[in-house]
């Protein structure tokens, strides 16, 4: 089944709640080329992406779903996008 994302300039793509009550925010970005070339390929995240992990409440999660092969056999993989720990 094919769904398709309207963008809205949110900071997220997909809201997604589990029964305890855990909020997963997901960010999509996907691309034609194959994971073999994942290398050669920019992942461009937005200043507005980036900076909603910081806007996170600590029960909160935030993905980015990187989407290869989007036109003929897609296949998803997932980051975890967190803020990073005081030294």
């Amino acid at each position: 089944e094919k769904h398709f994302i309207t963008e809205r300039f949110d900071k997220y793509d997909l809201l997604a709640r589990n029964t305890s009550g855990k909020t997963f925010y997901i960010q999509v970005k996907a691309t034609t080329t194959d994971i073999s070339d994942a290398d050669q390929i920019a992942m461009p995240i937005s200043i507005r992406e980036w900076n909603f992990v910081f806007e996170t409440k600590e029960n909160d999660a935030y993905y980015l779903a990187r989407v290869f092969n989007v036109n003929s056999n897609p296949t998803v993989y997932f980051m975890k996008l967190e803020k990073p720990q005081e030294l």
